[in-house]
């Protein structure tokens, strides 16, 4: 256990932030319950063997905050969510009410970045800050993540029924901290996008051998994609591994079946490894979808995450605490107005 102090205007407060233990599994759950209701974006923080499970596989790493008393009050969770491990998102992130004004959010990050970079397979970490207000966007900031894209529409309204509910799902803001470089890496950037995503490589400080995507969509082989239902979010995310000749197709199958399932938003991360990416790209957008995110490692190589709602994108609610945040939506904004005018 490593302990801690948090200061405020008022009091020091001790807390001992440690990896999971058994005995924390029974009191997560009410953290959460706390906060969310029973409507919390992962299913599994309200069953303690989740916890247990996860950790015993190393699917999650949970680091625990406890007050004075022994009681949980704070969680983070190193999680696998990407397609390839080496990429770890923070999430699951709670902090009781009572003791928000203590910086414990920030500790419990500072402390997962310890962790995670003291792990030679973990080559960065992302975080999914929700926009309906500032206070993980900032915690994350002051931890040296950078703003890379948005999930829109991402957080259905009904998870959102206790804290700051709005009128529309909630929106992420998708922030990512490298703790290595993959200078030797061929990164192809698909020319609408470009200017963006070099930018955003230069905020991160990360190499790479950016090539020319000028070749069409291969037609030797067919696409290989894969379509993750994830109804609790009302959302389809595809993961394209190959480009091929029925891309479109493929993804428009998707879609459809999205649609028919009722859900509302479809999510394609694009994997940056082909000379064909441009006209992937091209093809998508054409298709409706507009920029989401870049995302290093995502797919072993880097990713370009792209995204198309099911009726009219939701923009509203969201609040942004970095100036590069704003300027970045104001961008994605402008790239998903050509959704409506296609369809």
């Amino acid at each position: 256990m490593v302990s801690v102090h948090s200061t405020s205007t008022q009091e020091q407060i001790a807390y001992g932030i440690s990896n999971f233990r058994n005995r924390d599994a029974a009191h997560l759950p009410n953290l959460f319950r706390r906060i969310y209701g029973d409507h919390y974006l992962a299913a599994e923080v309200y069953d303690p063997n989740a916890y247990r499970d996860a950790n015993a596989a190393g699917t999650c790493r949970s680091l625990v905050a406890h007050g004075a008393d022994g009681w949980p009050v704070g969680h983070l969770g190193i999680l696998d969510s990407a397609p390839d491990t080496g990429v770890r998102e923070l999430g699951q992130g709670v902090v009781d009410p009572g003791h928000r004004t203590q910086g414990l959010l920030g500790l419990l990050i500072a402390r997962c970045i310890q962790v995670a970079d003291s792990d030679p397979t973990c080559c960065g970490l992302f975080g999914a800050a929700l926009t309906n207000h500032v206070f993980s966007q900032r915690a994350l900031w002051k931890a040296d993540f950078v703003d890379v894209g948005f999930e829109i529409g991402f957080v259905p309204a009904r998870m959102m029924q206790i804290e700051a509910a709005g009128a529309g799902p909630t929106a992420t803001v998708l922030q990512y901290r490298p703790l290595d470089d993959a200078p030797t890496k061929v990164a192809y950037l698909p020319s609408a996008y470009s200017d963006l995503m070099l930018a955003l490589y230069d905020q991160l400080h990360l190499s790479r051998a950016f090539a020319t995507s000028d070749q069409p969509l291969d037609k030797a082989g067919h696409s290989q994609i894969e379509a993750i239902d994830l109804p609790r979010f009302d959302l389809v995310r595809i993961n394209v591994h190959r480009i091929g000749a029925d891309l479109e197709a493929q993804v428009a199958a998707a879609v459809h079946s999205a649609k028919v399932q009722g859900r509302t938003m479809v999510q394609l991360a694009l994997a940056l490894n082909s000379p064909s990416t441009d006209a992937a790209v091209e093809a998508m957008r054409t298709a409706g979808f507009w920029f989401g995110a870049l995302l290093p490692r995502w797919m072993g190589d880097d990713a370009l995450l792209m995204q198309r709602a099911i009726g009219e994108p939701w923009f509203g609610g969201i609040e942004l605490f970095t100036n590069d945040a704003k300027a970045l939506l104001r961008f994605v904004q402008e790239d998903a107005s050509r959704q409506k005018v296609l369809a």
